[in-house]
């Protein structure tokens, strides 16, 4: 059922009964008011999770989002192993605390681009596999990105390098 619209009565003495009340309002029209009313009803706040249980559902998710790259990308499985060798080497090829957080970094950002170029070939991969364009470019972006986030790492280890043994 439509939610009480605030008559004018209510508006001039800009009065709120509810929360809600303040959208619907701005709402001058009957689909507004309709919209408002369905997502409401999709949306009830006191079923969402909050505080622990949101935060352990939140690691849940990132835990598998981790396993399934792990498991089907050959790419972020090579990176990994290359991040267990290289995050503990950053700890004695950087000489400062600003060194050492700039070589971790750069790891773990290659990871991170990783983990949304296969996000995004995930996506275009769901939408289909047939020849196109736009989706063939968004993969080429997504790579891009994921050569740009390794040749940072290359810069950074090499002049932190440099830095170190120069």
């Amino acid at each position: 059922e439509l939610p009480a619209v605030v008559d004018q009565e209510d508006r001039s003495s800009h009065s709120v009964r509810e929360p809600g009340d303040a959208i619907l309002r701005k709402c001058n029209t009957r689909f507004l008011q309709l919209f408002y009313a369905e997502i409401t009803k999709m949306l009830p706040l006191a079923s969402q999770p909050s505080g622990f249980q949101r935060l352990f559902k939140a690691l849940a998710y990132s835990a598998a989002g981790l396993r399934a790259c792990w498991e089907n990308e050959a790419a972020f499985r090579q990176e990994a192993v290359f991040a267990v060798f290289m995050i503990p080497g950053a700890f004695w090829l950087g000489t400062t605390a600003v060194h050492r957080i700039l070589l971790v970094s750069s790891v773990l950002l290659v990871l991170i681009v990783e983990l949304l170029n296969t996000a995004i070939e995930t996506v275009v991969d769901r939408v289909g596999t047939d020849p196109n364009s736009l989706s063939g470019l968004a993969k080429d972006l997504g790579s891009a990105a994921v050569l740009l986030s390794l040749a940072g790492v290359w810069l950074t280890w090499g002049l932190v390098a440099w830095d170190r043994f120069a």
